[in-house]
């Protein structure tokens, strides 16, 4: 089954690149991404524009894909093989196959995995990211592997790719982070908090970097924008994601509802928490502190 998922998702989104219109955005970063710019020029413009410029530097790496568009998109599927790969890492041991393939065709689904796939911009890299990270933090809360040193590495690696994309994405995986620091600290479990923590804060220092590096410029950038402010506009762009997350997979949407009556079942029976129950909660809590910031940024 995920065989047949995977070569249908490849195809689509092969299709998707090759048949999608460009767009303004994606000429841009065709522009600020061209191999004849000095890079110092270069990393200026990456600069300008509100994300972290990893993207960027991707695109100006994987120039020799071609000179349009429609080719540089390729990029993309190697973005998606090496968010596969990690995946697995994370979601192969014993503990976490029942759910990996659940996940994986969950991700497949959403609408970002084809939509996003065909833009030259860094919207599908934060995508997958952010999915490698929370399937990282879920098996690290669970305790596999988290015992060795090359997983910390690795969750290192995750939270810095998730970290250093896209200004939204970073807010909403530092989020997932702080419950889950938080969670721990709860707990009493100082060790394990204090290396999540460092993990974070190693992932998160080109990001700091950044921000301290073109502050004045992005704040310049938002002070006259396109989406106007206010609580409105801020509770509809978070309320058109959770919606499109919802809908696009319903099965496993239903599953989920029906999961989560379970586990609150159980929760309500013993008198405490199921694990499950607990990091669900864990992750929940994550999204609200990360749904307030983002609110309060855009405010």
């Amino acid at each position: 089954m995920l065989a047949v998922v995977f070569v249908a998702l490849v195809h689509a989104m092969t299709l998707a690149m090759q048949l999608r219109g460009p767009w303004y955005d994606e000429f841009y970063t065709l522009y600020v991404a061209r191999p004849g710019a000095p890079l110092p020029y270069a990393f200026h413009r990456w600069l300008a524009d509100n994300h972290p410029p990893l993207f960027y530097a991707l695109a100006r790496a994987t120039t020799w894909l071609g000179t349009t568009v429609e080719e540089r998109r390729v990029v993309k599927l190697f973005l998606f093989v090496l968010a596969g790969i990690q995946l697995a890492w994370w979601l192969i041991p014993r503990g976490l196959r029942r759910i990996g393939w659940i996940y994986a065709v969950a991700l497949a689904s959403a609408w970002p995995a084809i939509d996003r796939v065909a833009e030259l911009r860094s919207n599908y890299l934060a995508f997958a990211a952010a999915a490698v990270a929370v399937a990282a933090l879920i098996a690290v809360e669970r305790g596999h592997r988290a015992h060795r040193k090359a997983e910390w590495v690795m969750l290192t690696l995750a939270l810095l790719v998730a970290l250093n994309v896209h200004l939204a994405a970073s807010m909403i995986v530092d989020g997932l982070v702080a419950a889950m620091i938080l969670r721990r600290m709860i707990a009493r479990q100082w060790p394990s908090a204090a290396r999540l923590l460092a993990a974070a804060s190693i992932a998160a220092m080109p990001l700091l970097i950044q921000l301290v590096m073109s502050f004045g410029q992005l704040d310049a950038n938002t002070r006259h924008f396109w989406i106007e402010g206010g609580l409105t506009r801020a509770r509809w762009a978070i309320q058109g994601e959770i919606e499109s997350g919802l809908s696009a997979n319903l099965p496993i949407t239903i599953l989920a509802v029906v999961g989560f009556g379970l586990l609150a079942h159980r929760s309500w029976r013993e008198r405490r928490l199921a694990p499950q129950a607990d990091l669900a909660v864990t992750l929940g809590v994550g999204l609200a502190i990360a749904c307030a910031v983002m609110v309060a940024v855009h405010l």
